[in-house]
């Protein structure tokens, strides 16, 4: 057989399998491969109720190759849908809150107002309205909130400008900043810290100079501090090398108390009382070692800040209303897969709760994986239960390409071209292996003959 009966073939289906159709991320697929959701959230009471929850039907609504990063034109969404008893002679006005849990990451232009603007609120079919608030207990909060900390704690607050050296502008440089304090007594609170230590009352903190000029503030809460030290050093890759630059310049530049400090964090028109500004900051400081407090001396975004919805609908005596809201869904997606997540609220919030109903209206082009025993329907996939769960409630979609729709990935094209060509390779080493092996035997045989010839 000759080598182009064989070779040509096997050249022709690589050829062949160049041509399938690679199956190409979208534009829209071309973000980062992993984007983090946020958990959708059931309505809560604000106040106790004789109301009963007879039946809840939740429908989920995944839009296919729409994704949350493109605002404008996401239309995914939940509807939760109660049919709302009330029991006792008298009407009961619901006080309701729904949260409203917006995604961090790749979220720009995603805001409260835009969130609240898709949501619908309905009583027996007929609009509700409400009002947006900061989804925040005070409450709880003034009782958890730190006794350290009081309205009329004093702030002294610090800055420091740094103006690094040519020498130093592409090295690792530090500001180090070296006091002592009783950490019973005060609190600081600072940008990014890079390092922090404190032994015997001396602390020392570092940070990170990344700008060859730089402003670095920090705050102190209660007593004063009493500074040792304020210098810039260029760190090397070893620990232990390290080299003095300058000493640097440090000012008090406003005394103050903690509840006007903590007002300078928040922009002049959030609608937020001077009470619920201070217990939401206090609340959220987070504490590392030493009494050193992280993160909180930037401006406070308030689309970072939980909002809520807070509205209240009339459920006459004796008679049954018919309530839902619909409110956009944020999952965590990959490319090909989507991730959704929804918290319950307490069945004992509610004075009882009956049937609760889970409908996922999905198409066949969709693979379904969740730990609730969920059953396939014509039109999607629906769970029924007759109590309120306590776990929270995941389930996963998976795209499912079309068979003979979807091509080839990228990958998969370039794994078999090279699986036909390494299969190309070896034939023809093969092929030639033989014939050579042929050739030698041939010229064996002729010089055995001739020398039979010449004995003879």
């Amino acid at each position: 057989m000759k080598i182009r009966n064989i070779v040509f073939p096997l050249v022709t289906a690589a050829l062949v399998v160049c041509a399938v159709p690679a199956r190409r991320v979208s534009e829209a697929g071309r973000a980062p491969m992993y984007v983090e959701g946020v958990c959708a959230s059931e309505i809560t009471l604000r106040e106790d109720s004789p109301v009963v929850v007879e039946k809840e039907e939740l429908i989920f609504r995944p839009e296919k190759d729409s994704e949350w990063t493109q605002f404008e034109e996401y239309g995914a969404s939940y509807t939760a849908e109660y049919i709302l008893y009330n029991p006792s002679s008298e009407d009961a006005v619901l006080k309701l809150g729904l949260p409203l849990n917006l995604p961090r990451d790749f979220s720009d232009g995603i805001t409260a107002e835009k969130v609240a603007e898709r949501c619908a609120l309905t009583a027996n079919g007929k609009k509700v309205a409400g009002n947006l608030r900061f989804n925040f207990d005070a409450d709880l909060a003034a009782e958890t909130t730190d006794a350290f900390y009081s309205p009329d704690l004093p702030v002294r607050e610090y800055e420091c400008t740094v103006d690094l050296p040519e020498s130093c502008r592409n090295s690792r440089c530090l500001l180090r900043l070296e006091c002592s304090y009783n950490p019973d007594k005060t609190r600081f609170i600072t940008p990014e810290v890079c390092g922090s230590d404190f032994e015997n009352g001396a602390l020392t903190i570092e940070f990170l100079l990344s700008e060859p000029r730089q402003t670095l503030r920090f705050a102190v809460f209660g007593e004063p501090i009493r500074i040792a030290s304020c210098e810039v050093w260029e760190i090397y890759f070893s620990a232990e090398s390290e080299r003095f630059i300058a000493s640097a310049a440090y000012d008090v530049i406003k005394e103050t108390t903690l509840a006007e400090h903590i007002r300078g964090y928040f922009p002049n028109d959030i609608e937020m009382s001077e009470e619920e500004a201070f217990l939401f900051a206090v609340s959220n400081f987070e504490h590392a070692a030493h009494g050193v407090l992280n993160g909180w001396v930037e401006d406070i975004d308030p689309d970072r800040i939980p909002r809520r919805i807070e509205y209240e609908i009339l459920v006459p005596s004796g008679e049954r209303t018919a309530h839902a809201v619909t409110v956009p869904l944020f999952p965590s997606y990959s490319e090909g897969s989507r991730t959704f997540f929804y918290d319950f609220s307490a069945a004992w919030a509610w004075a009882e709760f009956g049937e609760l109903s889970i409908a996922v209206q999905t198409d066949s082009e969709y693979e379904f994986f969740s730990r609730f025993d969920f059953k396939e329907t014509d039109g999607g996939f629906v769970h029924i239960r007759d109590f309120l769960p306590m776990e929270r409630l995941q389930f996963q979609l998976n795209d499912i390409s079309p068979v003979g729709g979807g091509g080839l990935s990228e990958l998969e094209v370039a794994f078999l071209i090279l699986g036909v060509l390494a299969a190309v390779a070896v034939v023809i080493i093969a092929v030639c292996f033989v014939r050579r092996r042929r050739k030698l035997r041939a010229a064996d045989g002729s010089s055995q003959q001739v020398g039979r010839t010449d004995r003879e």
